[in-house]
């Protein structure tokens, strides 16, 4: 795995536990902090994917966008 696929994983793991955290949800976080491992596997999994990169990044700027418009 590259370091810049390292770096994405992180910083979506952090954008969700930020999310988690802001929800006030103890159950959403227990269930964020059991399935993390999976879903950061499938995510660089997913990745290495033709195209599925480009495609990530907009759907997280779309989330970013929809919260900021709130």
């Amino acid at each position: 795995m590259d370091r810049n696929m390292l770096t994405i994983v992180d910083l979506v793991t952090r954008f969700l536990r930020h999310m988690i955290e802001v929800s006030g949800s103890k159950v959403a976080g227990e269930m964020l902090d059991h399935l993390l491992g999976r879903i950061n596997m499938l995510r660089v999994y997913a990745m290495n994917a033709p195209g599925q990169l480009d495609i990530s990044i907009q759907l997280m700027n779309a989330i970013v966008e929809s919260i900021e418009a709130r």
